[in-house]
């Protein structure tokens, strides 16, 4: 899994089940991405591929990722210094 910004790759993890990533975006990377962050996985799963034919999502094609439950963004010149 990959988060960029602009082309510029911020962080990278190799998750198991449940897993957090966190990356400082300097504001001037976020500017360039014109504020755009993309996360991206390189494994996906295909429903239909590992049901069987009378289940209902055997007909489900979508090459899924990802499932994410939270996402957020903070600006760090707002945060307490540590």
């Amino acid at each position: 899994v990959t988060l960029t910004a602009g082309g510029r790759e911020l962080a990278r993890a190799t998750p198991g089940d449940a897993f957090t990533i966190e990356a400082i975006v300097p504001a001037a990377v976020l500017r360039a991405a014109d504020g755009r962050i993309v996360l991206r996985s390189n494994r996906t799963f295909v429903p239909a591929e590992h049901v069987s034919a009378g289940d209902p999502r055997h007909g489900d094609r979508r090459a899924l990722g990802l499932r994410v439950f939270e996402a957020a963004v903070t600006d760090a010149s707002r945060l307490a210094p540590k």
